[in-house]
């Protein structure tokens, strides 16, 4: 079990996953960061995560697990806001689709007391179905 995980891109991947992490109990706190302030208070307000804010570094700071769940195209601005809040020990992951340009900005980019899994969003699928949740139709 995790301490802290941050969802970074609460959308219908990255609030999936957070609904999957929280009915199995993988963590004490599950928190998330979004660009938008009415997408912060929403998630907190259905109860996908206890915290929410657009301060990625501050939410970021102290997780044991960070999944970036947002459009490709932003990875590099997300990967540098959080680049200095990433603890020792910690994993990062993604769950997109294409990785030829991800792999060499984490490599640049992420501490090396970081552990980068580099994943997929049908990995995500996988484990909803694993864990025989109710919202898997959101992938039909």
């Amino acid at each position: 079990m995790f301490k802290k995980i941050c969802i970074i891109g609460c959308g219908l991947i990255g609030s999936s996953l957070a609904r999957a992490i929280k009915e199995n109990n993988l963590s004490n706190k599950i928190v998330s960061s979004n660009r938008s302030n009415v997408v912060n208070k929403k998630v907190v307000e259905l109860n996908i995560v206890d915290d929410s804010s657009s301060d990625t570094a501050k939410m970021v700071k102290d997780s044991d697990l960070i999944v970036i769940a947002t459009p490709l195209s932003s990875y590099k601005v997300v990967i540098l806001k959080i680049k200095n809040s990433l603890k020792n020990g910690s994993i990062l992951t993604d769950v997109g689709s294409v990785k030829s340009k991800v792999i060499p900005l984490v490599q640049k980019n992420v501490p090396k007391g970081v552990s980068w899994f580099s994943s997929h969003h049908w990995l995500l699928l996988y484990y909803l179905r694993y864990f025989e949740l109710e919202n898997d139709w959101m992938f039909l």
